[in-house]
């Protein structure tokens, strides 16, 4: 085993946020079940790709690759489109997000089972990679500790490959606690757990850190926001409509 005096070399500078104070190294985003936690790990991924704030947190710029393994690609992207609307970004700049998603299941429940993986993604060169959810890529029994820790291993696989930050979006068991051995959380840099709530009869999705590296956990805004029903467009700017006429809203 190597070991290395502290002081006699000079320290590396510290790994990079994806989204300062919010999203950095392994970042577990947790929820209840119908909390908006899609909706809302897809903002931030859209926010990465723009290279504008999240909700005023600066953010770093860069492609970004989304594993998704809930609601389609279709849907996925309707979320994706509104999500650039509600930022402000054009047709033309959505256009050119570089945002990309996985078009099937993906298991990257041990870091062998990236091997078949890493020639799509290298090309990509992601600077941030939202997995969603931690159950549909992790095949085996979330509750055990050492399939969660090949897992683990994986995302670290993931982050050193390409100097990345990771989010792990994951369910929340019956009892409202993270679902699954506590591997995942005990390994993560941040911890965002999510919730549903009500501000005078408007719906809101609430945060709170319950971890959060080298930062006051205190030190998090924001510390809740207004879901809002958006509509879905076209490419050309036309209003999508579904099989019975009505308007495709999400």
């Amino acid at each position: 085993m190597k070991v290395e005096k502290v002081g006699s070399t000079a320290m590396q500078d510290p790994e990079p946020w994806a989204i300062k104070g919010a999203v950095g190294g392994l970042t577990v985003l947790w929820a209840p079940y119908a909390s908006y936690k899609t909706f809302v790990a897809v903002s931030m991924a859209v926010a990465v790709a723009a290279g504008k704030p999240w909700y005023g947190k600066p953010v770093r710029r860069g492609p970004v690759l989304y594993v998704l393994g809930e609601g389609g690609v279709e849907l996925f992207k309707r979320r994706v489109a509104a999500a650039a609307k509600c930022s402000e970004i054009g047709i033309e700049e959505f256009r050119e997000l570089p945002l990309w998603v996985t078009t099937e299941p993906v298991d990257i429940s041990a870091p062998p089972k990236l091997e078949g993986l890493w020639a799509e993604w290298d090309p990509v060169a992601p600077v941030l990679v939202v997995v969603d959810t931690v159950s549909r890529a992790l095949a085996g029994d979330e509750n055990k500790q050492e399939v969660m820790q090949a897992f683990v291993a994986s995302l670290d696989a993931i982050r050193a490959r390409y100097g990345a930050s990771v989010v792990a979006v994951h369910h929340a068991n019956r009892a409202g606690q993270i679902r699954g051995s506590n591997v995942l959380p005990s390994a993560a840099d941040v911890v965002v757990r999510l919730w549903r709530g009500n501000d005078n009869g408007r719906r809101t999705v609430h945060f709170k850190t319950d971890k959060l590296k080298d930062l006051d956990t205190d030190d998090f805004e924001p510390k809740f926001l207004y879901p809002q029903v958006v509509d879905v467009r076209h490419e050309d700017g036309d209003l999508m409509l579904d099989e019975f006429g009505d308007q495709v809203t999400t």
